[in-house]
């Protein structure tokens, strides 16, 4: 079950990757105000709900807020790396700050969700 955890993670991990490095034409058109900034933000509150699901499941010398910490770091880090890399590698795509910020935003959503989830559990 942990190895299904992880795989769910780095899957959901590597589909961020492949959705912001597609080509922009690829992506089909929904005309909703904000889509672009809710989706970056569902995207990274994904990440870390994932990852701290997958992470939870092994006993680390690490503390709950301390794992949060970290994958809050990682995640926005892989966001920063996904903004710079769409830039770099698409001629469709650029660089956003608001990306980033959204990716943040969820990011953090993401952290005080698991930190409830979790320290109930505790």
């Amino acid at each position: 079950m942990h190895k299904f955890k992880v795989l769910l993670a780095l899957l959901w991990t590597l589909g961020i990757a492949v959705a912001c490095l597609m080509s922009s034409s690829n992506v089909p058109k929904i005309t909703i105000a904000g889509k672009d900034k809710l989706i970056h933000f569902l995207f990274y509150l994904g990440f870390v709900v994932l990852w701290m699901i997958a992470w939870s499941t092994n006993q680390s010398r690490f503390s709950l807020v301390k794992k949060l910490s970290l994958i809050f770091i990682i995640a926005l880090s892989y966001g920063i790396v996904m903004e710079l890399a769409q830039s770099i590698f698409t001629t469709t795509r650029t660089a956003d700050i608001f990306d980033v910020f959204a990716n943040a935003c969820g990011a953090l959503f993401g952290v005080v969700v698991m930190y409830f989830v979790q320290h109930k559990k505790a």
